[in-house]
């Protein structure tokens, strides 16, 4: 009987680990960059560009940083790996094994980890052969020039071509667009950062103070594309501030932080309804008390006070 057959549910959780392990490692280069204070830059069909007048040491940054890039890299192809396979194994996963010769499966008491099983180069084609809806050719090339190149990378330790943060990120987002259109970005990037080790160390903050700061420094940046898959909605719908996130994430104890919490939108009139904690709630439509703020959408938060979720001001303390 063959022994630990793996389950496509948990495979997937694995790649989606990968997934996220990767998307760290990558965002940790362009919030580098960001913070700094040194730089100016833009990001431009999915590549990272100086826009200053230190364009020589913004190029060597990006030279220094490839090591980690490399690393990034590797991970986005193990994780594209992963979740092929977890595809293929939720039809059945015996069809993860290399070949249909039974005669070449041990007899008895064998673990199905110890049998050889798809080479990555094949598992394009196994899964459009058994799945309704074939992978998008885009995701496809894509998937067979990073597998050769992780290749190099893995074996030989060096690439020829410099890999750019941004491009990596744009991988990444299409990848989670093809791979599972099912699932909410927001959510499973939740559940990666309530699992990492440093939420040991804290208290007040929290996954969901890591994931609005990931949020605000990217979202600029995002195509309207992008933006659809990483938040669920429209990047050209209005965003307003969920103070229920707030609260949770402690922004307003950072201080000047409450506008990465604008991620709800109105889901009617009177109801906004937020992509990040899914709260669900009715507003208040009157003009902001605060002078200079436009907004007419009011939230009241647990402590009954009534907050514009424009500007993030109290109506109880007037213009």
């Amino acid at each position: 009987m063959i022994k630990n057959i793996p389950a496509a549910d948990a495979m997937e959780e694995s790649a989606l680990q990968l997934y996220f392990l990767a998307w760290h490692q990558i965002m940790q280069v362009l919030d580098d960059l960001r913070s700094s204070e040194l730089f100016q830059f833009e990001i431009k069909d999915g590549q990272t560009i100086s826009s200053g007048p230190m364009s020589d040491e913004f190029n060597e940054f990006i030279e220094r940083s490839q090591p980690e890039l490399r690393l990034g890299y590797t991970l986005v192809q193990q994780s594209q790996e992963i979740g092929l396979k977890s595809k293929i194994c939720a039809i059945s996963p015996f069809l993860l094994l290399s070949g249909t010769d039974v005669r070449h499966w041990a007899r008895e008491d064998a673990d199905f980890t110890d049998l050889r099983t798809l080479d990555a180069s094949d598992l394009v084609r196994v899964y459009n052969a058994i799945q309704p809806k074939p992978l998008k050719l885009e995701f496809t090339t894509m998937y067979e020039f990073i597998r050769g190149n992780r290749n190099k990378i893995y074996h030989l330790g060096s690439f020829d071509d410099k890999l750019d943060p941004a491009a990596l990120i744009s991988v990444l987002i299409n990848q989670y667009r093809e791979l599972y259109p099912h699932r909410r970005w927001i959510k499973d990037k939740l559940s990666y950062q309530s699992n990492h080790r440093m939420q040991i160390f804290y208290d007040d903050f929290n996954e969901y103070t890591e994931v609005l700061l990931d949020l605000k420094h990217l979202t600029p940046y995002l195509t309207k594309a992008q933006h659809k898959v990483i938040y669920g909605f429209e990047k050209s719908k209005r965003k307003y501030i969920c103070w229920k996130c707030c609260d949770i994430a402690c922004l307003r104890e950072i201080g000047g932080e409450e506008q990465s919490c604008k991620t709800a939108i109105l889901a009617n009139k009177n109801n906004i309804t937020c992509s990040v904690c899914e709260a669900d709630y009715a507003v208040e439509r009157i003009k902001c008390e605060a002078g200079d703020c436009l907004g007419n959408v009011i939230g009241t938060n647990e402590d009954e006070e009534k907050i514009c979720l424009t500007c993030y001001h109290n109506q109880a303390d007037g213009a």
